[in-house]
Formats: structure tokens, C-alpha cells, sequence
């Protein structure tokens, strides 16, 4: 009875942030549809290593923020949502053609959806009264191997599919 609850209780607040998320995108992007247009630049170099770590250290920091949350409470998590949400609907704006979405789809449907189910994950445990356990390190593992697996994207794939359909 308990895990259905919690269970619930996990995909009522996964609902919520994926709301949130897609609501502030669209606000985001009517705000700056007028905003000059940009031409996206498919010759860039790529440090794989430097690139990897500095793609890595950033979604980490929004990573911890998210766990953060268990010790002060949801605030970050909305914070979070908002804040990235916002950026990916300013880029969007920015895109000059609909096939500029290759470089943010690859990588970003796997990092988005790593911080909403985990902010979802956390809120689960705050509402319940719980900090730190076992199960949510063990998914907070996972999710954050989930998050490597989108920065290996990003550097590897997501440069390559640009060169191909841009």
C-alpha cells in the first residue's frame, strides 16, 4: 500500500514539473519570439574531454541543486524548472529553422527528463517527511548515470547529426 502511495505521489509531481516545464517554454518562447534570429554554425570545434567535463560539472550543479532540495525544501526544484525551461525557450526563439531542434532533442529529452524525475523522485521524499535513504541514492545513481550517457551525446552525437541535417 505504501509503494503505491509513493508511487503516486512520484507521477502526480513528475505531471506537475513536466507542466511547469512545457507551460514555461511556451511562455518563454512567445515572450522572445521577436528576438533576431540566429543561423546555426555546424563547424565547431569540439574538445572531447575539456567539453565532456564542462558540460558534466554544469549538469551536475543543477544535479545537486535538485538533490539540495531534500534538506530545503522544494523551492530549488521550481527554481530549477523555471530557470531551465525559460533558457531552452530563449534558445529556441533564437532558432532560424525548425531542424536547428537537432541540437538540443538528443541530449536534452535525456537531461530534461533525468532533473523532472528526480525532482519528482525528491519531492516524493520531502512530502513524506524523509531525507536521505537508500532508495532514492540508488536512483539518484542511476539518474545521474543517465546524465553522463546525455553529456557523452551531447559531444558525440549530437555535433555529428548537426553536420548531417543543418
Amino acid at each position: 500500500m505504501e509503494k503505491e502511495y509513493r508511487d503516486k505521489v512520484v507521477y502526480e509531481y513528475l505531471l506537475k514539473y513536466i507542466g511547469i516545464f512545457i507551460f514555461t517554454i511556451l511562455i518563454s518562447y512567445i515572450i522572445n519570439i521577436g528576438n533576431e534570429k540566429c543561423i546555426a554554425n555546424t563547424d565547431i570545434t569540439i574538445n572531447i574531454i575539456k567539453d565532456f567535463f564542462i558540460i558534466l560539472s554544469n549538469n551536475t550543479l543543477v544535479f545537486l541543486v535538485v538533490l539540495s532540495s531534500i534538506f530545503v525544501g522544494k523551492t530549488n526544484i521550481n527554481i530549477m524548472i523555471i530557470v531551465t525551461a525559460f533558457r531552452i525557450g530563449i534558445l529556441i526563439s533564437k532558432f532560424m529553422y525548425i531542424n536547428y531542434l537537432i541540437l538540443v532533442i538528443p541530449h536534452g529529452v535525456i537531461e530534461v527528463m533525468v532533473y523532472l524525475v528526480l525532482s519528482a523522485f525528491v519531492s516524493a521524499e520531502i512530502e513524506k517527511g524523509n531525507k536521505i535513504n537508500s532508495g532514492l541514492i540508488k536512483k539518484a545513481f542511476v539518474l545521474y548515470l543517465l546524465l553522463i550517457i546525455s553529456a557523452i551525446v551531447e559531444i558525440g552525437i549530437t555535433p555529428k547529426l548537426a553536420r548531417i541535417f543543418l
